[in-house]
């Protein structure tokens, strides 16, 4: 469940279940409604699934929250040399959101093979 902070009005970066969050949509925007706040981005890792679901259920509850398309990507070993290990990125007010996605699960595959990877090295 998000967590509102007394007197926010905006969340930028909430994850549902369908990536790594563990309420669904729905319940994210009923939080959110009633707690007040007036804009909400569910920024889930290479995937904006949760954002029709979430739209639906503001038209549903006819609030005025504002929902934000967002996604969360990650980059890795950006600079060994400086020892950045990765960046988790956030995107914001994407129009065409199932292209998007179609990328994005390529890039999350990739990139799941390489956490798969990392793990394998350190069990050795």
């Amino acid at each position: 469940m998000i967590k509102v902070n007394k007197g926010s009005i905006t969340d930028l970066h909430a994850h549902s279940s369908f990536s790594d969050g563990v309420d669904g949509p729905i319940a994210i925007v009923d939080a959110a409604i009633d707690g007040g706040l007036k804009y909400l981005a569910i920024t889930d890792h290479y995937t904006t699934g949760a954002l029709k679901p979430a739209i639906e259920r503001v038209q549903h509850r006819k609030s005025k929250l504002i929902i934000i398309p967002g996604v969360e990507v990650s980059t890795s070993d950006l600079d060994p040399k400086h020892d950045i290990k990765g960046l988790h990125i956030l995107g914001y007010g994407m129009n065409n959101t199932s292209e998007l996605d179609a990328s994005m699960s390529q890039w999350a595959n990739n990139n799941k093979m390489m956490y798969i990877n990392m793990v394998h090295k350190l069990e050795d």
